[in-house]
């Protein structure tokens, strides 16, 4: 029996009841991940996740920032576009790539540096759609920035994040409620 047959039946016997989670529903590979770092044994998504949730919670910043476009060498301008960034920091690579494992989303995983010195934390950061997919994933699991991932949902949805503007553009009214979302969230992030 494989490996990949051993956890399987392993899993079906510990959570039958948990159909959310059965390996025949979502893949094997989405239902489970091996917890390789500690016991070896085999954990079901939700627990991971809210592990991820509480090492996310208590190191992490989300937040909208206003892209600024130079004019190319024609003189031709572009208007400023709104980013959403998840940016989750921690001073052990091991919890930052396990994160990054439970998440899976794709995302950058670098040193922070200070001054142009090296310090000993290490920082996940997710921009765009792929911070949008990493919030939504951990959401259920956060305590203190809860309001920010619902926030961020709204956001996403009425500033029609992720599609494309067409031949004229956006209309001011999208730029302007981006712009709003932005500030708004600056001032969540303060309290």
């Amino acid at each position: 029996m494989s490996e990949i047959q051993m956890m399987t039946e392993c899993f079906k016997e510990n959570s039958a009841a948990d159909a959310k989670f059965n390996p025949d529903v979502l893949g094997t590979e989405k239902a489970l991940l091996w917890n390789e770092v500690e016991t070896g044994r085999i954990e079901p998504l939700t627990n991971l996740l809210s592990w991820a949730g509480g090492a996310v919670d208590t190191g992490c910043s989300i937040t909208i920032v206003k892209q600024v476009y130079q004019s190319d060498k024609n003189g031709n301008t572009r208007k400023d576009g709104y980013r959403l960034k998840f940016i989750i920091t921690r001073k052990d690579k091991a919890t930052i790539d396990r994160i990054y494992k439970i998440l899976d989303c794709k995302g950058h995983i670098n040193p922070v540096t200070v001054n142009g010195v090296k310090n000993s934390l290490y920082q996940l950061q997710y921009d765009g759609k792929h911070a949008h997919d990493a919030i939504e994933r951990v959401a259920p699991f956060l305590f203190r920035k809860r309001v920010h991932a619902f926030f961020v949902d709204q956001f996403w949805k009425d500033c029609k994040m992720g599609q494309r503007p067409g031949k004229k553009g956006w209309g001011p009214g999208v730029i302007e409620l981006r712009k709003r979302y932005m500030e708004y969230l600056k001032w969540l992030n303060s309290k």
